[in-house]
């Protein structure tokens, strides 16, 4: 059947048995001898089966042996519930039971087992359960209380237990009241967090209650963790503290600390030391500190400066300092000497190659200054015809040096040669003959040609005479209207026209602009007076 409760009480119990232990108080009435007394009955146990329908029936089943049960006595049973006060379940009777059932003596045999079964409503154990037990005969009666109990099993969950593997638990109260303050498992490097309904649950609350069915509690643990800080002690920078898993070896970052004309030998726990730790050393803590505070540990040393020299170069190059016996990459050259490549570093500044770029060197018991070693790099001045031919011998150079450049020695066929750019497709930079200063590396030179396609021609429009064509023009580009050199008996030149037998549109020495193909220009003539 499935368990309802109150507040999430389906907790966790895997058995649907309930073993109903009674604790009886000795209650002896001064009186008369016949009064009864719980030793009347040496056990009691019961079954409680939980109902959600309401409508439904759930059976307590009873199993009590008798002793000496006077044939003038009987025994009653009571289930109370929501109890507040355990000596009067009753509570002033402002309770009543939700069972109740009467055995006469003559149903019970001395020495053996009876069972019987007592009709109950359902009941919801929100609160505290009491069962209440009654022996009673014609002159006095005895009663005690007892709660109903279930057996709980405990399991540590990767842990040891303490004690008991199963806790015995009342009815309707708190769980964690009734496990206590006790200690019941323990798991090294683990503090015990609380319990819970499943292996791998969350810890229940205190508002938890024991149900009516009887399971298994789980041991909930925490891993004990220490948080270990790093202090320069006297150094400088930072560092960033390192939380640790108790029992789980962990390695310790390299330190990060400087100290100027020391050298860090390790880590203490105070500031005094010694080091007990190595740099960068694996470790194991046991979790019982929260906090482990680490002490950068120095001892004095030797810094020698490992300098650099430029040795006809320029640029700055900062100096290392390198403690006694260590071994340092050399800093990448900074310097640049124009017209030469950077070979290595002497020791002198005549000397030889005897480091090359960023190599280790050791440094021991003495500074080391090193000069930079350079190589006069070769570069040339090389013409490119740019579509045209001949030869042009390249100029060899030296970084820094100027030329004059040699006449052009290229010709190409329909084309003028304009000047000289640094690419193929122009604009000119340098004219012919002009001075040109290398950088540091070879530089190619290229011819730029103009194309003689647009020309300008001259008819003598019926006179006679010779006029060259005007050719090697540009579109768009501007010209002088040379003079006119024709001439015609008995007339007058009066300008040039565009077309045959058109009017005169340009005088000799007028602007012209070239079109886009080649054009003609008609001498106009009138008749002289």
């Amino acid at each position: 059947m499935k368990m309802k409760t109150g507040k999430k009480l389906a907790l966790f119990f895997l058995s649907a048995c309930i073993v109903l232990s009674l604790v009886f108080g000795a209650m002896v009435f001064a009186g008369a001898a016949a009064v009864p007394t719980s030793e009347s009955i040496s056990e009691l146990t019961a079954a409680y089966s939980y109902v959600e329908n309401e409508d439904e029936m759930g059976t307590i089943a009873v199993d009590a042996q008798a002793q000496s049960i006077d044939a003038e006595e009987y025994v009653m049973f009571y289930v109370f519930r929501n109890v507040d006060d355990i000596s009067d379940p009753t509570n002033g009777r402002q309770n009543a039971p939700v069972v109740m059932k009467t055995l006469k003596a003559s149903d019970v045999l001395t020495g053996e087992s009876l069972s019987k079964d007592l009709p109950l409503t359902a009941l919801k154990l929100s609160g505290k359960c009491v069962l209440r037990l009654q022996v009673a005969n014609r002159e006095n009666n005895d009663w005690v209380a007892a709660y109903i109990t279930t057996a709980i099993k405990l399991n540590a969950n990767g842990g040891t237990l303490i004690g008991d593997e199963e806790l015995r638990a009342r009815l309707g109260f708190g769980v964690l009241a009734e496990l206590g303050e006790e200690v019941r498992a323990a798991r090294e490097y683990y503090s015990l967090a609380g319990w819970s309904a499943t292996a791998d649950g969350e810890v229940i609350g205190s508002d938890a209650l024991v149900t009516p069915y009887g399971g298994e509690l789980f041991a909930v643990w925490e891993q004990l963790t220490t948080t270990v800080t790093f202090n320069s002690n006297g150094g400088s920078g930072d560092m960033q503290s390192v939380v640790i898993n108790a029992g789980e070896a962990t390695e310790l970052p390299a330190s990060e600390f400087t100290y100027a004309g020391t050298r860090f030998v390790g880590w203490g726990t105070s500031p005094e030391g010694p080091a007990v730790i190595t740099d960068g050393e694996e470790v194991t803590l046991d979790g019982s500190a929260a906090e482990l505070p680490l002490y950068a540990i120095w001892e004095d040393i030797d810094v020698y400066v490992v300098s650099f020299e430029p040795n006809g170069g320029d640029g700055e190059m900062i100096p290392l300092e390198v403690e006694d016996g260590d071994t340092v990459e050399l800093t990448a050259n900074a310097f640049i000497r124009r017209g030469y490549k950077f070979l290595g570093w002497a020791t002198s500044a005549d000397g030889a190659v005897v480091y090359t770029d960023k190599q280790e060197v050791t440094i021991s018991g003495a500074d080391l200054r090193l000069y930079a070693v350079w190589k006069q790099n070769n570069i040339a001045v090389i013409y490119s015809p740019n579509g045209g031919t001949g030869l042009m011998t390249p100029h060899k150079m030296s970084s820094g040096d100027t030329i004059t450049l040699d006449p052009v020695a290229y010709t190409c066929k329909g084309k003028a040669f304009i000047g000289w750019s640094t690419s193929a497709g122009g604009p000119v930079e340098y004219e012919d003959g002009a001075e040109f200063t290398i950088g540091e590396k070879s530089v190619v030179l290229y011819a730029i040609w103009k194309s003689d396609a647009r020309a300008l021609l001259f008819s003598t429009g019926g006179g006679s005479g010779y006029m060259a064509p005007l050719k090697g023009l540009d579109t768009g580009e501007v010209i002088t209207l040379p003079a006119c050199a024709y001439t015609r008996n008995g007339y007058s030149f009066a300008g040039w026209s565009t077309s045959v037998g058109g009017p005169a549109v340009y005088q000799d020495g007028d602007s012209f602009t070239v079109g886009e193909t080649n054009q003609v220009l008609y001498a106009v003539w009138v008749k002289a007076a």
